[in-house]
């Protein structure tokens, strides 16, 4: 192995019961604007990918987790180290 490519991304995945409807009305009743995807939630996703010293791809880990704000990728890392220690 000759170099490892570290990818992480978040993307806004609907949550099968969302409450959009709910939660854009709340909103609206407590006098706020409504902005923003109602019923989403941040998903995180990444991969790892380790090349051979001529560039082919060997192996590819792929990872996605759902979490709560505060967490964000850092837990997708934590989470992903030990599977990718054992290759």
């Amino acid at each position: 192995m000759a170099t490892v490519a570290v990818s992480l991304d978040g993307v806004m995945a609907p949550m099968r019961d969302g409450q959009r409807q709910a939660k854009r009305a709340q909103t609206r009743a407590d006098g706020r604007a409504t902005k923003g995807p109602a019923g989403y939630r941040e998903v995180g996703c990444g991969t790892v990918t380790f090349y051979d010293a001529a560039g082919e791809r060997l192996r590819t880990v792929r990872c996605a987790a759902a979490f709560s704000p505060s967490t964000r990728n850092n837990r997708l890392v934590a989470r992903s180290v030990p599977s990718v220690q054992t290759l």
